[in-house]
């Protein structure tokens, strides 16, 4: 024991002292503050002290790290709570506790382990040769891959196994498999626990799953079967009573997006292996969701500073993600980078046969929830570890690869999305004796890559951007054929558009080498692209014109100097051989098939056609043939 004379007597805390014949009598100075237990988190190694006292007839409890012993802000949080604590006696209440933790430890109370995160986690232990090594286990309801450490889950989530494994596994057996788009959902929820073992050995982004689509079309009962591998699926909060008789809240793994981006970003730190859910996205609160999803990809929460203004350091999290709500994902966002197909495969297809099959889904989910991740866990750690799930994963995307179509970005797609699901599906036929259908699902992913992957490019989809802004933006542009050539000086002044002008839009009929035939080129500003491309969220003009190059939709003069020089301007009155000014402009071309396209689309929205829309300008422009006015010939 500490030398102190602070005692603690039949409830009350004081100091002894010496009377004047030498015997020792207490002074009572309070009612007693009780530790209750003392716990150590496993994650921080940080202590936390449980209190209690007496107020009013009723018992309080309260919890604090126990580094709060050194700060007077304590004083502060019992008094506010009724404690019996003054400011004069503030060291001896300090006191008091210190002299039950010497008890309790005497007794073998002291040092109960909890945590607080779910999922993956190295734990240092001692050999019996006297070496630490790290122990990796999987934090569940329990803990998993250590025998002789006990811990408790102390955290706010239901991950409690109820019901039976058994007639979870019948649920999915009658009402998920043969559904492929069903299944791949819920492997996306038993993928989180493979994704998080295979983030101790490489860096692998976080794989967004965004289920799109109208009411009853089955999303939010795929979502809740997928949340009761790890736990119970709820809307909202409800009232969890402990073991003390105290009450504290308890939440869903089946979250919502109804929070601010500091809030979902911060709810997740320390996740290493259980899956995030986000249901409803129409209730998110910001406007543009682009700077999240890449959070939420990384696994990482926004810098922050502490008291002492440092940065505290985030833990970050290493999951998967799984979305729904009847808006698509990409609409809640400015940004059209590729970034952001990379990161999220969105499903818009119906996830159940039936308002019964759905009704089924949720019922048994709830009933039955909180088995399948464990035993998926439990079989990682008896079967090879983390070692076992990088060689299965990276040999699942070596034979994707070998039949995966060539695109820019396969490698990060193919490792990202269809390599974790099927070797998720293949660790949990093992371990769970669920037949999913592997090649089913390789197919839907292939048939997916088809109908998606072009559009995973933003600079690609850039250039139907310019297009379109140029059918939009008609009367902004000089427009020229190959039959009027020439253009028109009426009292020495030039036919212009109506409006400011963007450049100029040329028929003709070019082929080129590969049999496409260009039929039209638009003359746009650089200034003009750049404005584009920033208003509807695109990447940088630079790196859009790198792709425009590479997919051979610009005429340019050479890598260096995408431009053209043309003289969209003759000077004003000049006879023939006056060319006036050069302008430099991007060159868009226009193929057959596209301009077939437009006519369509132009057709839908029951707008005239190109050559109405400049039938008077047409008529204006004429004058001398400027049919070699490039400065430099291609």
């Amino acid at each position: 024991m500490f030398d102190t004379n602070v005692r603690i007597d039949r409830g009350y805390y004081g100091v002894a002292r010496k009377d004047k014949d030498g015997n020792e009598e207490f002074i009572r100075l309070g009612k007693a503050v009780t530790v209750e237990r003392i716990t150590r988190d496993i994650e921080t190694d940080c202590v936390t002290l449980q209190l209690s006292w007496e107020y009013l007839g009723k018992k309080q409890i309260f919890e604090m790290p126990r580094c709060n012993l050194l700060e007077h802000q304590l004083l502060y949080n019992l008094a506010d709570r009724g404690a019996d604590i003054t400011k004069k006696y503030f060291n001896v209440v300090v006191d008091s506790l210190r002299l039950q933790e010497q008890e309790m430890e005497a007794q073998g109370k002291r040092g109960e382990w909890i945590y607080k995160s779910l999922g993956w986690i190295n734990i240092p232990v001692r050999t019996k040769q006297g070496a630490v090594k790290e122990r990796l286990c999987y934090r569940a309801g329990t803990l998993l891959g250590m025998t002789k450490l006990k811990a408790t889950y102390a955290g706010s989530l239901a991950v409690q196994p109820k019901g039976s494994f058994e007639e979870w596994k019948k649920m999915v057996d009658c009402e998920i498999l043969g559904r492929i788009p069903a299944e791949l959902v819920l492997l996306a929820g038993l993928s989180a626990v493979v994704k998080g073992v295979l983030s101790t050995k490489k860096v692998v982004e976080n794989p967004i799953f965004h289920l799109a689509g109208a009411s009853s079309t089955g999303k939010s009962a795929i979502c809740m079967a997928a949340t009761s591998a790890f736990g119970e699926p709820f809307d909202g909060e409800r009232s969890l009573r402990c073991k003390d008789g105290t009450t504290k809240p308890e939440s869903s793994i089946y979250g919502s997006w109804s929070a601010t981006e500091n809030a979902l970003l911060g709810r997740y730190t320390g996740n290493q292996g259980c899956l995030i859910v986000l249901n409803e996205i129409g209730k998110y609160h910001g406007t543009d969701m682009s700077s999240l999803i890449y959070n939420l990809s990384e696994g990482t929460d926004k810098m922050r500073m502490t008291k002492d203004l440092t940065t505290r350091q985030s833990k970050g999290f290493s999951t998967t993600i799984l979305s729904a709500g009847e808006h698509s994902i990409f609409s809640r966002c400015k940004s059209k980078a590729d970034g952001l197909r990379l990161r999220v495969m969105e499903l818009d297809m119906p996830m159940t046969s039936s308002a019964a099959n759905a009704d089924n889904i949720k019922r048994q989910s709830v009933e039955n929830c909180g088995w399948a991740a464990p035993m998926l866990a439990q079989y990682i750690l008896n079967h090879g570890g983390a070692d076992m799930v990088e060689k299965l994963h990276e040999k699942k995307k070596a034979e994707l690869l070998k039949v995966w179509p060539m695109s820019q970005y396969r490698d990060r797609f193919v490792e990202k999305f269809p390599a974790l699901i099927l070797a998720t599906a293949e660790i949990a036929k093992q371990a769970l004796g669920i037949g999913f259908h592997e090649k089913e699902l390789q197919d839907f992913f292939l048939e997916y890559e088809e109908t998606h992957g072009e559009a995973r490019s933003s600079m690609a989809s850039s250039y139907e951007m310019i297009l379109e802004q140029t059918r939009i933006h008609m009367n902004n542009f000089i427009i020229r054929t190959e039959s009027t050539r020439k253009f028109n000086q009426l009292d020495g002044t030039q036919v212009l558009p109506r409006n400011d002008c963007w450049g100029r839009i040329t028929q003709c009929s070019k082929t080129l080498p590969n049999g496409q035939t260009i039929v039209q080129e638009i003359e746009i500003f650089p200034d003009i692209v750049n404005r584009l491309l920033e208003q509807n969220g695109y990447q940088d003009l630079k790196t859009c014109i790198k792709q425009w190059i590479k997919d051979g939709v610009v005429d340019f003069e050479d890598q260096a100097h995408p431009y053209r020089k043309r003289i969209l301007f003759p000077a004003a009155g000049a006879k023939s051989g006056n060319k006036g000014a050069v302008d430099r402009v991007l060159v868009f071309r226009v193929f057959r098939d596209e301009a077939e396209t437009t006519a369509v689309e132009e057709a839908d929205r029951k707008a005239p056609p190109v050559s109405q829309l400049s039938q008077k300008c047409l008529k204006l422009i004429t004058g001398e043939d400027n049919s070699d006015e490039t400065a430099n010939p291609a």
